[in-house]
């Protein structure tokens, strides 16, 4: 099927996130018209086919609920992704604990996610661990355990608009 689209002569395109410029991908380049990509740190190959399109998320249906005087205000951070050391999100969690030394109003930070290889599992219980220490010595009712799972789409924008901002940590390589 993957020659179809040259023999009735059908424009083809592949969508590429990742850091990793693999052989496979130039040649995957070599067969396509276009490439596209999140950001340019999404795709490194060099080629006038790669083009940024951002993630295309719509910004008006995943936008935070808006703070009324009625409720008070409180600091929810987001992150959804799969939970991997490559995600660095024991960064953000670390960066939150001193965040919330510096304020003094509630505050809650939900990881969305799940762990893939054995050592994501790892990473998770890591996180979990780390997750919990500040809420055994301070007695924080503003923190949970952060590791969420899994979110169903149909939560997951009311999980969005709970929460602001999201943030996505990746290391840089």
């Amino acid at each position: 099927a993957h020659f179809l689209p040259m023999w009735f002569r059908k424009k083809t395109a592949l969508w590429y996130v990742h850091k990793q410029v693999s052989w496979r991908l130039s040649v995957a380049a070599l067969f396509v018209d276009a490439i596209f990509t999140a950001s340019k740190e999404s795709c490194r190959l060099r080629s006038a086919k790669v083009q940024v399109v951002g993630h295309g998320i719509d910004t008006d249906r995943f936008a935070p609920a808006r703070i009324s005087s009625g409720n008070p205000l409180r600091l929810r951070l987001l992150t959804v992704g799969r939970i991997s050391p490559i995600k660095d999100i024991r960064a953000l969690v670390l960066g939150f604990f001193e965040l919330t030394k510096l304020l003094n109003i509630p505050t809650r930070f939900t990881i969305v996610g799940s762990p893939l290889t054995e050592a994501d599992h790892t990473y998770e219980q890591e996180l979990r661990r780390l997750a919990l220490a500040p809420r055994r010595a301070r007695q924080d009712q503003g923190w949970r355990r952060p590791v969420g799972g899994p979110l169903d789409r149909p939560w997951f924008q009311d999980a969005l608009r709970d929460r602001a901002p999201a943030v996505g940590p990746a290391r840089r390589r």
